[in-house]
């Protein structure tokens, strides 16, 4: 059996396993198999919370939640507001004031704050994105959408399955999980997921960034498996937010990117999904298989990955280094069942 028999691969019978991964876990391993056991096979993070940057794509992606999850009994504004200052309150975001002062006030804390529904003291910023992206999008997707599902997932049914591997010991069957921001059916009856990304500013050129994609790839395959067809799921909607406000005010604080995917381009994301399932697979099987580090993704964008304190101490001090600075997680658990399935 598997010398690192992990949460998420389960032996189903003698020498038969079956292993769920989703896209965060693929593309971990993608950029480096070191990083990928210490995230999920030792279930190892650094000490302290999340940045303000991820916690603003957070608070984000619940107002997006909210925001379709009424879309089609409909709500005003305002009633976003309370909402969206709520969830700003639940994610601690006023904290970042004094914990990381310098993104909080070129994000948001400049331009003040207001006190919402009586007890909600949230950024005017952040309020102001809010209205901005209801006046822009609200009437728009009311009639152009059909709500299919929102923050539903799928998977732990095997209803995506990747492929599989045999050899003289095992056998091994591959399955996909996630769970797509947003899935919806527009007036031409195509079917496709909708990914809410957050960024500084909206630049161009930055429609590249969104093809290849595995994780949009994946959503777009994941469809096709559960409903059976492929005919009118061939894309995407990229729905991209600025967390600033435009210097200039003709310039736009959201963008969204639609890219499409041939079934060729479909069959290739599946077989490189394939193929990584596979090296993860064999490294928790055979002993002898090393987690080797990608040096070259040692800093990205000039800032150090988590689990670069750990390599960059000699071999025989990195226990020391894991004990200091890491506290054991609980391990990554995709998503539940459920997506598209009133389509």
């Amino acid at each position: 059996m598997p010398t690192q028999l992990s949460s998420f691969i389960k032996e189903i019978s003698d020498n038969h396993y079956e292993m769920f991964v989703d896209n965060h876990m693929l593309s971990t391993f993608s950029v480096c198999p070191r990083m990928f056991y210490y995230k999920h096979i030792q279930n190892i993070r650094a000490k302290g919370g999340p940045s303000f940057y991820l916690s603003y794509g957070i608070w984000y992606h619940h107002v997006m939640e909210q925001f379709y999850d009424r879309l089609t009994e409909g709500f005003d504004v305002e009633q976003l507001f309370v909402r969206a200052a709520k969830l700003w309150q639940d994610e601690n975001m006023n904290s970042f004031r004094e914990t990381d002062p310098k993104r909080f006030d070129k994000m948001v804390g400049a331009y003040g704050a207001l006190n919402v529904g009586g007890e909600y003291e949230t950024p005017v910023s952040a309020l102001t994105m809010v209205k901005q992206y209801y006046d822009n999008y609200y009437e728009l997707d009311r009639r152009a959408w059909k709500i299919i599902s929102v923050e539903s997932g799928f998977g732990h049914e095997k209803e995506v399955k990747l492929g599989g591997f045999a050899n003289d010991f095992c056998d091994v069957d591959f399955y996909y999980l996630g769970r797509p921001d947003l899935v919806v059916e527009d007036q031409n009856n195509h079917i496709f997921p909708v990914d809410h990304k957050t960024t500084d500013r909206i630049k161009s050129g930055m429609d590249d960034r969104f093809k290849p994609h595995s994780e949009t790839a994946g959503y777009i395959y994941a469809i096709q498996s559960i409903l059976g067809r492929t005919e009118g799921i061939d894309r995407c909607v990229i729905n991209s937010c600025a967390r600033e406000i435009p210097a200039k005010s003709e310039d736009s604080r959201f963008k969204r990117i639609h890219p499409f995917y041939s079934q060729d381009e479909l069959l290739e994301w599946k077989q490189s999904a394939w193929e990584k399932c596979r090296g993860i697979f064999e490294r928790c099987f055979y002993h002898e298989k090393e987690w080797p580090m990608h040096e070259s993704q040692c800093f990205q964008f000039n800032m150090p990955c988590e689990y670069h304190q750990i390599d960059k101490v000699r071999p025989a001090a990195r226990e020391t280094v894991i004990q200091a600075n890491f506290v054991i997680s609980d391990p990554w658990s995709p998503y539940k069942k459920e997506v598209v399935e009133n389509a």
